[in-house]
């Protein structure tokens, strides 16, 4: 802001007008987060809720053996006094079993992550494979040398007559075509097709009457091809585009036009593949792969074909619906490109599960039960209850290592408070003086 200038000016009263920002936005107060024991549910994770009937199908109910925990109590006294949101972590001893899928890269990186929907030595009797699927197995489309019978004048020429519609029959618009005559030759882009005559997109610069024309090579730069049969191909695919003794690549769809059998990529091809009739043909097979879960006492679950893309209609987090395990990305998801960022066909038992023993909680699990709360940006109020309940009541160094992770964690935080309980009334540590 500029000062009000005052050389020059009779001394007198002026007036310079300031434009200040509005009023502070305001921020919610209200939603608190409680970490600590329950029956059941995520381990680690917070959870969003919003009534005490999603707290208790998550995350069960009252716990009193082998002691009483008061944080179940604690959240039924908010939305009882009519709290409207807040987050739960519990925090425990207990273990899901899990197992890693490397992707494809071969570096060692995690694709996939796969949990035991319930912790405890259980879990570890799980196997989970995973196998390659190829959904689509098709070819690039291309056109043997077909004669044209006519072309007409250099200039400003568009279009291109056959000997015969025949000869023509398996181009559509939007193929690249290559047209030659004697030493000329040129890529031009499929416009129409009327029986035996054909219109490119663009002016032709020679007359290629009485020369040839078929679809033009692959090159580096192109993002959109023909093949000849791109049912089961969809946005999202994975596809591995292949000529037998010259180039291969991946590539991952974007638009399929499945009238003309088009194909168009995310990304431009970096290779040439070569379209001659007397070249080996340029395959495109989809990449795709399958999960097949195997719980002890439980039908086995098989989900096929599925892909990493979001955009694909068998994206893994859509489809995967396993009454046992859930799968997930890595976290950070790995940074391998597609298609090598696919899991890797392995078969694995899930390992590392243990059982719950609320007996050995320490401070350690309260303060990974807060870490997690890092990342939720609304939260507003820390609550741990049973930092000086019975179970921490008879240890006071575990009480304050509790509560100074509390304070700490606010304090970096600097956008919470926490709520800290003072230890338990003990009528007998009352002293009179005479």
């Amino acid at each position: 802001m500029a000062l009000l200038p005052t050389k020059g000016k009779a001394p007198g009263v002026y007036i310079q007008e300031i434009t200040i920002p509005g009023a502070i936005a305001g921020t919610s107060t209200s939603i608190a987060a409680f970490v600590g024991p329950a029956q059941q549910g995520p381990l680690f994770k917070p959870s969003q809720l919003t009534n005490i009937n999603q707290f208790e199908n998550l995350f069960g109910s009252y716990i009193e053996d082998p002691y009483r925990i008061f944080v179940t109590h604690a959240v039924h006294a908010f939305f009882a006094e009519g709290g409207s949101e807040c987050y739960f972590v519990r925090a425990g001893k207990g273990a899901p079993a899990s197992a890693t899928f490397d992707d494809r890269s071969g570096k060692g990186r995690t694709a996939l992550v796969v949990t035991a929907l319930a912790e405890g030595v259980a879990g570890n009797g799980i196997q989970v494979q995973v196998a390659d699927a190829n959904v689509k197995s098709t070819n690039a489309s291309r056109l043997a040398n077909a004669n044209i019978a006519a072309g007409g004048a250099a200039a400003n020429q568009r279009t291109v007559k056959a000997a015969n519609a025949n000869d023509i029959k398996t181009l559509k618009p939007g193929d690249v075509v290559l047209l030659t005559k004697g030493g000329n030759n040129e890529r031009a882009t499929v416009g129409s097709i009327a029986g035996d005559t054909l219109t490119t997109t663009a002016n032709l610069t020679n007359d290629y009457g009485a020369g040839t024309i078929r679809v033009a090579n692959l090159i580096p730069g192109q993002t959109r091809f023909r093949v000849d049969d791109s049912a089961g191909i969809e946005p999202g695919s994975y596809i591995v585009i292949n000529q037998a003794g010259g180039s291969t690549e991946a590539a991952v769809v974007r638009v399929v036009d499945q009238v003309n059998k088009l194909l168009t990529l995310d990304k431009a091809l970096t290779n040439t593949y070569t379209m001659d009739a007397a070249d080996n043909a340029v395959t495109v097979v989809t990449q795709e792969f399958n999960l097949t879960v195997t719980a002890p006492g439980k039908p086995v679950e098989n989900f096929k074909n599925l892909s990493v893309d979001p955009r694909h209609s068998h994206y893994f987090l859509r489809v995967v619906s396993s009454a046992s395990v859930s799968v997930e990305l890595a976290d950070p998801p790995t940074v391998t490109l597609p298609e090598k960022n696919l899991p890797s066909a392995a078969t694995k038992n899930l390992g590392g599960g243990a059982d719950e023993d609320l007996n050995s909680l320490t401070p350690a699990d309260y303060q990974n039960g807060l870490d997690t709360l890092k990342k939720i940006a609304d939260v507003r109020i820390v609550c741990i209850p049973d930092a000086v309940g019975s179970k921490f009541a008879s240890a006071p160094a575990d009480v304050q290592a509790i509560q100074a992770a509390m304070i700490s964690h606010c304090e970096k935080m600097q956008d919470r408070f926490a709520v800290l309980d003072s230890a338990p009334f003990n009528p007998t540590d009352i002293t009179f003086n005479a």
